[in-house]
């Protein structure tokens, strides 16, 4: 009997000393966050209290207890003070430099109030700087300016009648286009209009210098030349300004530079720890959208390959199959309002043949890759997924995980479908309330009762369809998710002065929980870029992109989501932002 209980003693002894040197051999974090409110997000509900932090990679999620044997000599331990903790926020389309660059190089509009003559001034300054310029570029024209929302480029011939002058609307879709850009492109009254594109026209036919997605006209009017180095600075302006929003994770709209020079440019960044931010590079399509498109993109996704780490992934195509809805440029299935000024049976421009897009979509998902298809009117939308569902019925089903960007308007039998099919939604929430810049223009090209079945957003949560949040940078520039958020919440502006007022409220029976709309800005994006086995959430195994907010947005007034203070960002686990 005693040898019995000396063998148990001994046994008991022995796993004492294992625990012991098990607690000993924890490895040590290199930064534990303790007395926090950790949303991981894997499920809603879901919280802890610390997160524990080694070589970028979260190796602890619990209580505070817990958290003290990841704490070692080398640890920095950093008190919460109840502040909230969430995965880093990911923007699910946006573009990068190009408001960087065109800020230092351009007639710069996107802050100039829709004022003609301070539209003239602006021109007439950048003119007067730069006398030598042959071609002049602009961005940032708000059709808003002009009378009846119909821009012409008279104002353009007196100021500067002898130059190529070339100016994009907020939208990017349009350029007013000067009578000596016009003739340098050969275009006049007899030319037609490229597909999907609209040349619009007084009314005894003479051109007003206003195109929308007709850029295939364009062709003799010199590109903007950007240098590796003009890239990359851009680019760390951008990474700053993500990071001070608590973003981690972009999804982009499309290459800004030949898709595998810009790969290799932010391939190097991450390389000499510039990227704060993981990526996933979308790169442009040319139209049409055919089989043959599609294996010249699959050729260039195929040596864009080598680029790919922990903080690039590319992985889809971008295809901007129709425009936008104030220029009339998207497909519907019901004709545009009389106040659109267009033939009562307009339907929209001629779209890339359903035969055509069928086939490209089913290679570039052969091949392993996503389809993104930019598509706002609910004739486009129903083509885009005609598409998906024909990859399907050709390829089998597969973790395709196509996209469809923007999805302005779309009827509820197709909403269905997107959710059946498990097609992303990369959609904008600061566009969801009634914004004085585009909102006036879609009343006007749809109808106030067309209008008010845009954005339909907890009736597409109900069909099971994953939305990603983002706002189209630099289409709208206020690009903080918070204030993304607090719009999804409220479907109000997110704006003090504005919010509450009742006049920016829209469609208010569609708002959706927080933990919704946080959702669409974190596990949604990872998975729309595809590193959902990276980021997306705080768990164990995951890089440790994370985001301190000064107040809980779970639980606070929906009207101070907004303005909440991102306390700090963290990427790859350093402590890439830190508020003042």
């Amino acid at each position: 009997m005693k040898k019995i209980i000396a063998m148990v003693l001994a046994f008991a002894l022995s796993l004492s000393c294992f625990a012991v040197a098990g607690a000993e051999e924890t490895e040590k974090a290199d930064l534990v966050i303790t007395n926090a409110v950790v949303y991981t997000m894997v499920s809603e509900g879901d919280t802890a209290e610390a997160v524990a932090i080694k070589d970028g990679v979260i190796v602890y999620v619990g209580d505070n207890a817990g958290a003290e044997a990841f704490i070692g000599e080398g640890t920095h331990v950093r008190d919460a003070v109840g502040q909230m903790i969430l995965p880093g926020f990911i923007d699910g389309h946006t573009h990068t430099v190009q408001n960087s660059i065109q800020k230092k190089a351009v007639v710069y509009l996107n802050e100039t109030p829709a004022d003609l003559e301070l539209y003239k001034e602006a021109l007439t300054a950048f003119v007067e700087s730069h006398p030598d310029d042959e071609v002049i570029y602009g961005t940032g024209l708000d059709l808003n300016a002009f009378p009846d929302s119909k821009p012409s480029n008279d104002w353009i011939e007196e100021i500067c009648p002898d130059k190529i002058v070339k100016i994009s609307d907020m939208s990017i879709h349009g350029a007013l286009l000067s009578k000596k850009a016009m003739e340098v492109c050969g275009i006049d009254e007899t030319t037609e209009p490229p597909m999907n594109g609209i040349i619009y026209k007084n009314d005894d036919g003479s051109l007003t210098g206003y195109f929308s997605d007709a850029g295939a006209l364009f062709g003799n009017i010199p590109p903007q030349q950007f240098e590796d180095e003009q890239f990359s600075d851009a680019m760390k302006e951008y990474i700053a300004e993500c990071s001070a929003y608590g973003i981690t994770g972009i999804n982009t709209g499309g290459n800004e530079l030949d898709p595998n020079r810009e790969r290799r440019i932010i391939s190097e960044m991450a390389e000499n720890g510039d990227l704060n931010v993981r990526i996933n590079l979308a790169q442009f399509a040319g139209k049409p959208f055919d089989l043959a498109e599609a294996e010249k993109q699959i050729a260039v996704l195929n040596e864009g390959q080598q680029y790919n780490s922990d903080f690039l992934n590319s992985t889809q195509v971008k295809a901007t199959f129709d425009g936008v809805p104030e220029a009339m440029t998207v497909a519907v299935l019901e004709p545009f309002a009389e106040t659109a000024g267009m033939p009562e049976d307009y339907l929209g421009p001629e779209l890339t043949p359903q035969d055509d897009l069928n086939a490209f979509v089913s290679a570039i998902n052969a091949a392993g890759y996503q389809v993104n298809v930019h598509a706002m009117g609910d004739a486009s939308v129903r083509g885009a997924l005609d598409a998906y569902e024909y990859s399907i019925d050709e390829n089998g089903e597969g973790d395709y995980r196509n996209i469809i960007t923007h999805l302005n308007l779309v009827k509820e039998e197709d909403a269905k479908r997107l959710g059946d099919m498990k097609v992303f939604a990369a959609m904008q929430p600061i566009w969801w309330y009634y914004d004085p810049i585009f909102s006036p223009l879609e009343v006007n090209s749809l109808g106030e009762e067309r209008f008010a079945t845009e954005y339909r957003i907890a009736d597409l949560l109900s069909y099971g369809i994953e939305i990603t949040g983002s706002v189209d940078y630099p289409v709208t520039l206020d690009f903080r998710p918070l204030a993304g958020i607090q719009v999804a919440a409220t479907q109000d502006s997110p704006y003090p002065g504005e919010a509450g007022t009742g006049e920016f409220l829209r469609n208010a029976d569609q708002a959706v929980s927080v933990y919704e709309a946080v959702k669409m800005y974190t596990v949604n994006g990872a998975e729309q870029m595809k590193m959902d086995d990276k980021i997306g959430t705080v768990e164990v195994g995951k890089k440790a992109d994370l985001v301190i907010l000064g107040t809980d947005i779970m639980t606070c007034e929906l009207t101070e989501i907004a303005d909440t203070e991102v306390v700090a960002t963290i990427s790859d686990g350093r402590i890439v932002y830190e508020a003042e």
